[in-house]
């Protein structure tokens, strides 16, 4: 029994002892040794993965590198053991064995594996050991004595002899973490991928089609801001400035005409931006125009912006003078802001630019070690693709640990929200689009009829004021998708819409309130709101049935008399007739929201929107 409690003491003791020590003993000395009491010939398999952020990443990571392949060399003839060694970097993650491991963090892990200890992971951490290679070799050499069956600590250099080195071994409890997170990474990238192609600049703009009704009756003014070009004039005009902005237009035709109308406010705004604002008339030049691609009549109110004689963005959006001057001044500024201090960081972060006016809506925001960095580049390339359209802003902070990428929303309750994807330019554009897209959108002041024409599910709550309003928010935010928006009419809000006609046609009153609009398809849902829970409230709106308004085929959607009151509010007030749209039989987007497919070519169907997106797809 004595014998039986004293054996387990001896073997704690022994693996207690420390291994410089046991290196030290002269009994197992290799060399004092005849070659009969030497260790047999032993084997060890080793990989060594790693990721780099930044430059001391890097140097760190081939100093480990350079370090194993001298160890190897040296425990082959002094020690008798064979390390089979590779080496792996995870920087760009083109292997596949990278997908066990972070993807958004620096690491130099040593996995060793053994026939009688099989196999762990040890982290030989950059900062502690980077100061000299003596380091890296003895923590080299503490993992592999663990490994090997003699120890190793005596086959250091001899500069490394009073060297301390550091090493880890991971936890089981990181390990299994590293496989959550790789179920969960796979589980999101088997996801169809959604691209949102309405920028916050693009929720409110114009249907080109209702202004066909409209009466053009604006004064014939020409402005001195706008010059009018033809083929050789634009040529010139092109080479000879570094912004040169192109409205495509005819007179014969009504939207082209409202076009003109907000082009030409615009050059009047625009006198301050280094740019040519210009025309192009196409009821002159048609075979010109038809040359450049601007034949169709849905082309008639495109704007094509060239940098530097080069053609290097197009929009056919309309929604009013400041919309385009915006966008120029975008696209002057070019697709990322460098800010260069800590205080200017702090006010893009409140949505405060000094190249523009008030609050923005949207701002995301990078910050990286270096312009080096992959990921980098991959930020650079997503914001080249959405040039123009939203506002991305970057900063350099050479102590930074890693990149990160955050959008801010100042208007919104959750004003952050951070990208936690793989640093790659799909996925990095899929947070941009997502993020910046308000939580609720408000149409008090005029909606993109996109929107709400789709198969796909529109909530819209009408209210005056009501007090729950934030409930309404915080559901919206943990259900809004591609696939499901919400919006908000608040009747107690300044300067909104005339909307009773809207109402009118929905068969509501002002008593009403506070309601539920539940539009799916061609059909209306209609619930007033009572003290349970609005996630209550809304199971009990998809359940309606029947719908309180099915639109017939002859009918026009009671939105599209708010979208008209929008138009007024731009170009004045005109009474026009509104032709219903095609009755939604099944469609495969959302909203104009569209889910986006890298595998196979999408169907743009003569929608702009599309089309870009399509050149987004073909680009990356």
């Amino acid at each position: 029994m004595r014998l039986f409690l004293l054996l387990p003491t001896f073997v704690v003791a022994a693996c207690a002892q420390c291994t410089r020590k046991v290196a030290s003993n002269p009994d197992i000395e290799l060399g004092a040794k005849p070659p009969s009491q030497l260790s047999p010939d032993h084997y060890i398999q080793s990989t060594f993965i790693h990721r780099n952020l930044n430059d001391d990443d890097k140097s760190f990571s081939s100093a480990v590198s350079e370090k194993i392949g001298i160890l190897r060399e040296r425990l082959r003839a002094k020690a008798r053991l064979s390390i089979d060694n590779e080496n792996i970097d995870c920087t760009k993650d083109e292997f596949s064995r990278c997908k066990e491991f972070p993807s958004d963090k620096a690491y130099h892990f040593l996995i060793v594996e053994d026939s009688s200890k099989g196999a762990a992971i040890y982290s030989v951490d950059r900062k502690p050991n980077e100061k000299s290679d003596e380091k890296i070799e003895m923590a080299l050499l503490d993992v592999l004595s663990r490994h090997s069956k003699v120890p190793l600590m005596e086959f250091g250099s001899p500069n490394a002899d009073k060297i301390l080195g550091f090493v880890r071994e991971l936890t089981t409890e990181e390990i299994q973490q590293f496989e959550a997170d790789k179920i969960e990474k796979s589980r999101k990238k088997s996801r169809k991928m959604p691209f949102f192609s309405h920028s916050p600049f693009e929720l409110d703009l114009i249907e080109p089609h209702i202004l066909e009704f409209r009466m053009a009756d604006f004064p014939e003014t020409p402005s001195a801001a706008l010059k009018v070009l033809n083929k050789d004039s634009l040529k010139q005009t092109v080479e000879t400035n570094p912004f040169v902005f192109v409205l495509y237009w005819t007179n014969v035709q009504i939207s082209s005409i409202h076009a003109h109308h907000l082009w030409s406010k615009a050059a009047e705004k625009a006198v301050d931006l280094p740019a040519v604002f210009a025309t192009i008339p196409c009821h002159q030049l048609g075979d010109y125009c038809i040359h450049e691609g601007i034949g169709d009549p849905e082309h008639h109110y495109t704007v094509v912006a060239y940098k530097n004689g080069e053609r290097y963005a197009t929009t056919k959006n309309m929604k009013d003078d400041q919309y385009y001057y915006n966008w120029a001044k975008m696209l002057i500024n070019g697709p990322m802001i460098k800010v260069h201090d800590l205080e200017e960081l702090k006010e893009a972060r409140k949505g405060r630019l000094a190249l523009f006016e008030g609050t923005r809506p949207a701002i995301t925001v990078g910050v990286f070690p270096t312009e080096e960095a992959i990921e980098f580049n991959h930020f650079e390339k997503a914001a080249q693709l959405l040039n123009g359209r939203y506002h991305i802003v970057y900063f350099i902070n050479e102590e930074a640990d890693k990149s990160t990428i955050s959008t801010f929303r100042p208007h919104e309750k959750t004003k952050r929200s951070d990208y936690t994807g793989p640093f790659d330019p799909r996925s990095v554009i899929e947070h941009i689009t997502s993020a910046s897209v308000p939580t609720v959108i408000d149409i008090g002041k005029g909606f993109t009829p996109d929107l709400v024409r789709s198969a796909l599910k529109t909530t819209l709550l009408i209210h005056w004021n009501w007090e729950r309003i934030g409930e309404y928010v915080d559901y919206a935010a943990k259900h809004s998708n591609a696939n499901n928006i919400f919006m908000v009419l608040n009747r107690g809000a300044t300067n909104i819409l005339p909307h009773l006609s809207f109402l009118e046609k929905l068969n509501l009153t002002p008593s009403e309130e506070p309601v539920l609009v539940m539009f799916k398809k061609n059909s209306f849902r209609i619930l007033p709101i009572d003290q349970r829970s609005l996630k209550a409230q809304t199971k009990d709106l998809e359940e309606v049935d029947p719908p309180q308004i099915m639109l017939k085929p002859n009918e026009v959607n009671p939105f599209k008399y708010l979208h008209t009151e929008a138009i007024n509010a731009i170009f004045g007030h005109q009474d026009v007739m509104l032709l219903p749209d095609p009755v939604v039989a099944s469609r495969s987007h959302s909203h104009g929201l569209e889910a986006f497919d890298f595998g196979e070519a999408a169907a743009a169907g003569g929608c702009p929107m599309m089309a870009h997106m399509n050149q987004m797809r073909d680009e990356l």
